[in-house]
């Protein structure tokens, strides 16, 4: 079930993930086992979870996770945004013979099928469209789209600073809502 992204075990990347994020950094295994319970195919167990406080954390994770070369899975544009690679995972079930209905079961409503994943890297303007979704929910958004184009260039101006984050300070006491995951 797992491969090695990054050398050590999982504590030795929380531990790395602890000295620059403020935020919850969560390796325990009843947390990662909530994070592989959703709707997806393969049900992952992440290395580790991460919720970050702020901007800060999210660049410090991303940082960690880059040097790391382990996969951070989002839905988040502003975190997709850092992204070296923005890959888009999608779902399809397609319909077949064998299923009630034949070939039309899909046109009635009925979601017997088989099940199709596909997974491709996003690039240039293909990019931006796909960050703009994601910001708005929207498949075509002229201010959504700029705004992706905004995020874009400041993932790049904050290429440089990333790969030297400075261990933060401790967590204020709020609460931040769950942003990503960073898996292995």
């Amino acid at each position: 079930m797992s491969t090695t992204w990054f050398p050590g075990s999982s504590s030795d990347l929380a531990a790395a993930l602890r000295q620059v994020v403020r935020g919850e950094v969560d390796d325990g295994t009843r947390r990662r086992a909530e994070y592989s319970t959703d709707a997806s195919n393969y049900r992952v167990v992440p290395r580790v979870v991460v919720a970050p406080v702020d901007t800060d954390d999210v660049l410090a994770a991303l940082a960690v996770a880059r040097d790391a070369q382990v996969l951070v899975v989002t839905h988040f544009a502003q975190v997709a945004a850092f992204a070296d690679h923005h890959v888009v995972v999608s779902k399809t079930v397609e319909p077949y013979a064998g299923s009630p209905g034949g070939a039309g079961a899909a046109a009635s409503g009925s979601h017997m099928g088989i099940t199709v994943t596909g997974v491709r890297e996003v690039t240039g303007d293909e990019r931006v469209r796909e960050l703009a979704r994601m910001l708005s929910g929207q498949q075509d958004s002229a201010t959504a789209r700029q705004h992706a184009v905004e995020l874009i260039e400041k993932s790049l101006r904050a290429a440089s600073p990333m790969a030297t984050s400075a261990p933060k300070e401790s967590a204020p006491e709020t609460s931040a809502p769950e942003t990503s995951a960073v898996r292995r």
